[in-house]
């Protein structure tokens, strides 16, 4: 395994770990916004918020997944990378439909009021 390629991981999981924290803080951000009740423009703002990540998270699980295609055996004997490589797109999976039901439950509630 090549300095670069652990780099590259590293990275890539950062990055990832990173946006699904944002997702987190964003919302707290909407949901406790001055101690005002959320309008139906807010919960339409977080929904897009939302979906922009899931968005974003999408692009870095194909990054993943295209990353575990190009390793080859002969570079990874024992699959350890490709095995990260996986669990990071995974991960990102998981991210994305979370994200997907915050997006809906808000548009939801966008259209109740």
């Amino acid at each position: 395994m090549t300095a670069l390629s652990v780099l590259t991981i590293g990275g890539l999981l950062a990055t990832s770990w990173a946006l699904a924290g944002c997702a987190e803080m964003g919302a707290a951000q909407v949901a406790n916004q001055v101690g005002a009740p959320a309008t139906a423009e807010d919960h339409l703002a977080a929904a897009l918020m939302y979906e922009k990540q899931a968005q974003q998270l999408e692009l870095e699980a194909l990054k993943f997944e295209e990353e575990t295609a190009r390793i080859t055996t002969y570079e990874d004997p024992k699959g350890f990378r490709r095995s990260a490589l996986r669990i990071a797109a995974q991960r990102c999976r998981k991210e994305i439909s979370e994200l997907n039901d915050l997006a809906a439950k808000h548009r939801e509630k966008a259209e109740k009021l």
